[in-house]
């Protein structure tokens, strides 16, 4: 017993002066020191940070990897353009793969894992046809490009599906997600306070684009607002309650009404959906009078130069010109800017507007030309199988069902997005598509605790 004592008391010591080392490398990292590279520089700053973080998140990416790095990953999410540091790249992607590769790591250590959704195996065949599409694709290099974005990131999220999770790794997941959403719109307000221009993060060389800023808080908007109305805490509710009204600012304060009607769509589920709607309409009173305050809001509804979506209208009228040529299976993934400009000369006097380079910002009509019927009729199938993830949990499970309601109305809103927006290739739709995955995992994972209770436990099958 006094060797065990010993062993301990030694092991704590080391523990410590670990602990007091790196803390001491850190602080003279951030102070500066001249004998270290990189000290008191920004990305010296950075490193002083990971350093003094790092023996808590190598702990917590061991037992939590839900914690870290996804949820850390999931909160910088909406800064993503932000987040580019020189020799580097963006802090984000390899904080995707190393929650992926720890997820594995844990699978393999304790044995366990589930099987994947049908919907996953459903976007895998959607990325199988993209790929057999290069074979006639012209030109297939910006395709190759996109389809490695989109696979990157389904790749991650497929391997989250698989991970055992519990009510921690959620609300760890939650917090992430809501709160690089506060984070963000609190900065874009303060910007836009300041400068009264949407197109406000970012510089001169590297700006975001303000609809696919929007866009990145819908799923954080409407966690908040499912947690703003369902939670039993009145305080918790009320803190929910603030950080939807942020989101909702947040996209206000981007002037995109694609994203503005996204988000309505979704809240117009949740009240047909939820068993706490009645709580939905003060919510959606003050969220109201929260736009009413961004001038640029509804004057960008009114915009009477924008009648035609922005252009987007000829946009699709010359899409569909270019969908008839190859009508079967496209033109090939990532040939879209190639088959417009085909098709522009054949309707150069109704699209006179029209520019003569353009993304298709129409999901559908984005797979139409590239990949055909066949491509429009997996994206649509893609989309309704990930909407149904989620069905199993039903409306008796409390805060599981409040859980699916939420990100099947971030799903519904980031696919009316869809409709206005190219957002397949960034991580903020793989983020609440790997919402729903993650969550069936841990519903799942649950299951044993569930039935013990008197609820009905669920087979572990896809």
């Amino acid at each position: 017993m006094t060797t065990l004592l010993r062993t301990s008391h030694q092991r704590g010591l080391v523990v410590a002066a670990a602990y007091f080392a790196t803390g001491a490398l850190a602080a003279a990292m951030f102070v500066g020191a001249p004998h270290l590279p990189l000290s008191g520089s920004p990305l010296g700053l950075l490193l002083a940070i990971a350093i003094a973080v790092a023996p808590v998140a190598l702990a917590l990416a061991v037992t939590r990897p839900l914690i870290l790095p996804f949820a850390f990953w999931a909160a910088l999410v909406p800064f993503d353009n932000l987040l580019v540091i020189g020799g580097i790249g963006r802090i984000g992607k390899p904080l995707g793969a190393a929650a992926a590769f720890v997820a594995i790591l844990t699978m393999l250590i304790r044995r366990r894992a589930l099987l994947p959704p049908a919907s996953v195996g459903v976007w895998a065949l959607l990325a199988f046809f993209a790929t057999v599409s290069f074979w006639w694709a012209r030109n297939p290099d910006f395709g190759v490009l996109m389809l490695q974005q989109i696979v990157s990131l389904m790749i991650v999220g497929a391997i989250l599906s698989m991970l055992p999770a519990d009510r921690r790794d959620l609300t760890a997941l939650f917090f992430g997600v809501v709160g690089g959403g506060v984070a963000a719109s609190v900065y874009a307000i303060v910007l836009y306070a300041a400068t009264g221009h949407p197109a406000f993060i970012g510089d001169s060389s590297q700006p975001i684009d303000h609809n696919h800023f929007g866009a990145a808080l819908l799923l954080p908007g409407l966690c908040a607002t499912v947690a703003a109305i369902a939670l039993r805490s009145t305080t918790a509710r009320a803190a929910a309650a603030l950080a939807a009204a942020l989101c909702v600012a947040g996209i206000g304060v981007s002037e995109s009404r694609g994203a503005l009607i996204a988000f309505g769509v979704g809240v117009v589920y949740l009240m047909v959906r939820s068993a706490h709607r009645r709580r939905l309409f003060p919510f959606a009173v003050v969220a109201s009078v929260v736009l009413a305050f961004i001038p640029g809001v509804f004057a960008r509804f009114g915009d009477a130069t924008a009648g035609d979506a922005a252009g987007r209208y000829q946009l699709w009228h010359i899409g569909f010109a270019a969908f008839k040529h190859h009508w079967f299976a496209g033109h090939g993934f990532g040939m879209f800017m190639t088959a417009y400009q085909q098709a522009f000369l054949e309707f150069s006097q109704p699209a006179a507007g029209a520019q003569r380079i353009q993304m298709p910002h129409n999901i559908l009509v984005e797979f139409a030309v590239e990949l055909g019927i066949v491509g429009v009729a997996l994206i649509l199938f893609a989309w309704w199988t990930q909407f149904r993830t989620l069905r199993e949990i039903g409306p008796h499970e409390g805060g599981w069902f409040d859980a699916r309601l939420a990100v099947e109305a971030a799903t519904l809103s980031m696919f009316v997005s869809a409709l206005s927006l190219d957002l397949l290739t960034f991580k903020y739709t793989w983020l609440a598509i790997s919402a729903a995955w993650i969550l069936r995992a841990g519903y799942r994972s649950t299951a044993p605790q569930r039935a013990a209770n008197g609820v009905p436990a669920v087979p572990d099958r896809a």
